[in-house]
């Protein structure tokens, strides 16, 4: 239940905000919020572009995985085990809430943090507040990963000015992540 509330509230707060913003008043139609799903860069993308920006991302991301698993083996601060065991239990819970958490979460996650809070606290406060949501998995370097990976995520929706390229990108990551890590 609380993981539906979260993702409401990814999803309500910044539409709520940026019709307050816009000084939209009730009922919202649909002309303005489509203006404001825009704002936060659900905007149209070339489907070449779009494969060709996800692919660019997702490189980075596993690139940032592989040196930050290289920096955390070297130090000894690798606790990977407590994130196999968090995804195996995520996994015995069903094929729906495995679904519902890489598809619905990372649409409300790259929506509030990327679509929403990097224009409002910058790409550093994104990323770490990112960071911090992902020490439910009780792991250390799962903080750490998540943040330069927010990093990385906050600065590809900068440049693209389209949130779709993330979306893909953060979906394929974690489908990736879940089923290696499902497998061990």
């Amino acid at each position: 239940m609380l993981n539906y509330l979260i993702d409401l509230f990814f999803i309500g707060f910044p539409i709520w905000f940026r019709a307050n913003e816009l000084k939209i008043k009730k009922p919202l139609n649909p002309k303005k919020f489509i203006e404001i799903l825009h704002s936060f860069g659900l905007t149209k993308i070339d489907a070449f572009d779009l494969i060709k920006k996800t692919i660019i991302l997702l490189v980075k991301l596993f690139l940032a995985l592989f040196i930050i698993g290289l920096i955390s083996n070297y130090l000894g601060l690798n606790d990977s085990e407590i994130i196999s065991d968090k995804i195996q239990s995520i996994m015995a819970e069903g094929p729906f809430i495995l679904a519902y958490l890489v598809i619905v979460r990372v649409i409300c996650e790259e929506i509030f943090f990327r679509g929403f809070l990097l224009h409002k606290l910058g790409n550093f406060f994104q990323a770490f507040l990112f960071a911090i949501l992902h020490y439910s998995y009780e792991s250390n370097i799962e903080v750490i990963g998540a943040f330069f990976l927010g990093l990385i995520l906050g600065k590809s929706a900068k440049d693209n000015k389209n949130l779709f390229p993330n979306i893909l990108a953060h979906l394929i990551y974690n489908a990736i992540i879940l089923t290696i890590m499902g497998i061990l």
